[in-house]
């Protein structure tokens, strides 16, 4: 999926969709000196079986150059996730 992402400082915020909407993600996180960054938040589900319930998710990964790449999971689904600037 495509997503926002915006960095304030050093915190990292992605946005996927319309807050409190189901479709909706965020995940937050800053990095380490190391350049290892956990991103941890919430969303609402957007798929039919599970339509507006809650979830939470998180990824642990790593910052290299312009670019993060992390595993973890969305709700119950493992996943990764790769972040690179435009």
């Amino acid at each position: 999926f495509a997503a926002a992402v915006t960095i304030a400082g050093e915190a990292f915020e992605l946005q996927k969709g319309k807050r409190d909407q189901p479709g909706w993600l965020q995940l937050k996180g800053v990095p380490q000196a190391d350049g290892r960054l956990r991103l941890s938040g919430s969303g609402l589900s957007g798929h039919k079986q599970s339509y507006g319930k809650p979830y939470q998710a998180a990824f642990d990964g790593k910052l290299a150059g312009e670019r993060y790449e992390g595993n973890g999971r969305i709700g119950l689904r493992d996943c990764a996730l790769t972040m690179a600037r435009k």
